[in-house]
């Protein structure tokens, strides 16, 4: 017991020690004089370059943007913007959308040819209207970058109406039933009929319906819709499809059902809805594929084998 009481002591005699000098060097660093910050013999600190760095690429793309951005008067925040309707809101973050995209700020082949300049773009335009950062974000890249990534050949001729927003899309995956799972989990169906040479979409019960799909409630005339595509009874996998959802006056498609999903916290200018199907038929040539394939004989293809890993290439192919 001796031996035990004699370690103890030693014990605390250290931690008591390390106290000690730990507080020692706290109030040696309380008594110095406070540290000045040394700056160039000028006196000026320049911001450009911290900017630049910053910036650290597509630095004259930046330059532009934020020129036109801080000029033009469709993008100055007013107190009058904060009082604005539902509807005045979501025009308004609609309009810039146009602008900016009339001005050649942004393209859908930059996804592939200028990636850096397309993450630019959403930085800058953040600042200014987070509403119109996400219709920048649906437009351009979920919408016209699955036409661009998960399309061939046949779909590039629909690129030049998605850039100058002529075409205004939506991307349709997650359903009520399945959230975020839905790349994985897919009730919607979109089964071939050869007779026609068309596939029909249809939305077998509410948990199928597509929930807070952005853009749908008022802007989108086309949606990308994920489905199950069956073909002689037998499903394929989940599959993208290229579907009119309103006609040239803005009506919505037979067979289509649109809900508006109102009034949110934030992002009023984003307008959410939530789309559901009865018997939509599309011609086969509205199925994006690069990944599978259904020909005029009715046969399907695909390069990927397996039937789950289908949508899993297909997500990392519009990503790449």
């Amino acid at each position: 017991q001796s031996t035990w009481g004699i370690r103890m002591l030693f014990k605390m005699v250290g931690v008591f020690w390390s106290l000690l000098c730990l507080f020692a060097r706290w109030l040696k660093e309380l008594l110095q004089p406070a540290r000045k910050w040394v700056f160039p013999s000028t006196g000026v600190f320049d911001t450009s370059k911290m900017r630049d760095f910053l910036d650290a690429d597509s630095l004259e793309y930046r330059a532009k943007v934020r020129e036109f951005i801080s000029t033009d008067p469709l993008f100055k925040l007013t107190e009058e913007e904060f009082h604005l309707s539902l509807e005045e809101t979501r025009e308004l973050a609609m309009r810039r959308l146009k602008r900016f995209a009339n001005c050649g700020f942004l393209k859908v082949e930059d996804i592939t040819q200028n990636t850096l300049r397309l993450v630019a773009a959403h930085e800058l335009v953040g600042p200014v209207d987070c509403s119109f950062t996400y219709l920048v974000s649906v437009h351009f890249n979920l919408f016209g970058g699955s036409v661009l990534r998960l399309g061939t050949e046949r779909h590039l001729k629909l690129i030049p109406s998605i850039n100058s927003v002529d075409t205004v899309g939506c991307f349709a995956l997650t359903e009520l039933g399945h959230g975020v799972n839905s790349g994985f989990f897919m009730d919607t169906t979109a089964t071939y009929d050869h007779a026609t040479q068309e596939f029909v979409i249809n939305t077998p019960s509410v948990l199928a319906r597509k929930n807070w799909i952005s853009m749908l409630a008022d802007n989108a005339s086309v949606s990308i819709v994920f489905a199950q595509l069956i073909i002689n009874g037998v499903s394929e996998g989940l599959h993208a499809f290229y579907v009119p959802i309103r006609d040239e006056q803005g009506n919505i498609m037979t067979g289509v059902h649109i809900q508006d999903q109102g009034y949110k916290f934030v992002l009023n200018g984003n307008d959410n809805g939530r789309i559901w199907f009865d018997n939509v038929r599309v011609p086969r040539a509205n199925l994006l594929n690069r990944y599978g394939d259904v020909d005029e004989e009715g046969k399907y293809t695909s390069v990927v084998e397996k039937k789950r890993d289908r949508f899993l290439r297909a997500e990392i192919g519009r990503a790449s």
